[in-house]
């Protein structure tokens, strides 16, 4: 579902950011054995903490007319 939505962000772009937010706390991986099998990432408290403050900073760069985070 990610990787179809960010469509100019290579596949293995993603599983390499996905691996790097896991390996800091920021993201969890769960695999689900199905069927069908499926893995999917959830955001831990860190990285809900991280993606608010990520938000401010949005809205004060809209505000301001400066550049803003693709979403």
């Amino acid at each position: 579902e990610v990787a179809r939505s960010l469509d100019s962000v290579s596949r293995q772009t993603l599983v390499t950011r996905l691996v790097e937010l896991r390996e800091v706390g920021m993201v969890q991986r769960d695999v689900e054995t199905g069927p069908p099998l499926a893995t999917r990432y959830s955001l831990t408290a860190p990285g809900r903490h991280l993606a608010q403050a990520a938000s401010v900073l949005d809205e004060v760069a809209r505000r301001q007319d400066l550049p803003t985070i693709a979403a």
